[in-house]
């Protein structure tokens, strides 16, 4: 009987953890795949190391994202304050005036027909 071994790619995949069951049962038992694998795995690991380094985020990227929410944070309060100080009219005379003295007169009430004490 002629055993068919995995192709290169197979291996590769099973170096990686992707596998199926029958692969997993070859490899155990059998001897070639097995050197074969050996052989191969320093090299998959060294390319594995090079791409973790190419897709690694800059060194200073932690510091440039904090920098940045700092920044929002700041335009954020700044605006904020922005906006309580454009109200603080509307906030003051609200205070000041009861309500009565703001109540405007329905559509059917004449304002002249006040009554006076």
């Amino acid at each position: 009987m002629h055993v068919f071994h995995p192709r290169r790619s197979r291996l590769d995949a099973w170096l990686a953890g992707r596998s199926k069951p029958r692969l997993d049962h070859h490899v155990e038992s059998c001897e070639r795949c097995a050197t074969r694998l050996v052989e191969r795995a320093p090299a998959l690991l060294h390319l594995r190391d090079a791409l973790i380094d190419a897709l690694a985020p800059p060194a200073d990227f932690a510091t440039r994202v904090e920098a940045a929410i700092a920044g929002r944070a700041a335009a954020r309060a700044d605006f904020e304050l922005l906006a309580s100080l454009l109200t603080l009219p509307w906030q003051t005379s609200r205070l000041l005036l009861s309500d009565d003295e703001v109540r405007r007169p329905s559509a059917d009430e004449d304002p002249r027909d006040e009554q006076v004490d």
